[in-house]
């Protein structure tokens, strides 16, 4: 699928390639077709409830995503998109925000880190000469970092309400809700226990389209409750759905 979030790969497996995997359950869903007609009235509403939602959700998705990039171009010719912060030993850290990556700013930090670091290994010389002023000097490092990243922090957050106010930050939140609910009708749609043949080749073309060539990769949890719905139904589950 084109999402850009995708969900994590179920615990244990690697995401795998949606048109590899997909592609072969769907020839087993479509040779079980050939082995006996059945009349497209055998199709369920539920089924068909499911394959319209796929689309509408994708559909939407794909407005999300269109509208998200225009909002994203006309942000960053108003503003640039390589920030600074000023760092007091000197020079400046600077970094391309990607809010979509939580671990990207603890990236920056630790940059910010190593670089005091960096300074606080050139003491080591000092030390042997004068440790006290070699000490006070660590002292003035550290009070310098942790100011340095109070105003990385401010940084992130000026960067934020510039976002928000230009509008950049609700259409990449609207884009990632589509997104999720793309992601989710296709689980729903995976899940789904065909009835009949009917259902099944129904079913196969339905996915086939969606992990054509313009889409990315199914992750394990949807492979794992797409294999799950051809298996026989065991006492105590339901029916089709």
């Amino acid at each position: 699928m084109p999402n850009t979030s995708v969900r994590a790969a179920a615990e244990g497996m690697p995401t795998i390639n949606r048109r590899a995997a997909i592609t072969a359950a769907a020839a087993m869903l479509a040779a079980a077709s050939t082995v006996k007609a059945a009349p497209a009235a055998e199709i369920s509403p539920e089924l068909e409830k499911l394959i319209a939602a796929k689309d509408k959700a994708c559909a939407a998705f794909d407005e999300a995503l269109e509208a998200s990039y225009e909002v994203e171009v006309a942000y960053f010719k108003a503003h640039r998109k390589e920030l600074f912060v000023d760092l007091s030993i000197g020079g400046a850290q600077s970094f391309h925000p990607d809010f979509d990556r939580d671990f990207f700013h603890h990236d920056v930090r630790n940059d910010i880190i190593k670089r005091y670091e960096d300074q606080t290994r050139k003491l080591v010389g000092l030390e042997k000469i004068n440790p006290a002023i070699a000490a006070s000097a660590a002292d003035a490092l550290n009070s310098a970092l942790i100011k340095d990243l109070r105003t990385f922090r401010q940084v992130l957050r000026d960067e934020i309400g510039r976002r928000r106010a230009f509008g950049y930050w609700q259409a990449e939140e609207a884009r990632e809700e589509a997104s999720q609910a793309d992601l989710d009708a296709f689980t729903d749609l995976c899940a789904y226990r065909c009835a009949n043949f009917a259902e099944l080749a129904r079913k196969a073309e339905v996915l086939a389209h969606y992990t054509g060539s313009r889409f990315a990769e199914i992750q394990a949890e949807d492979f794992q409750i797409l294999l799950t719905s051809m298996m026989p139904v065991t006492a105590g589950e339901g029916g089709a759905s």
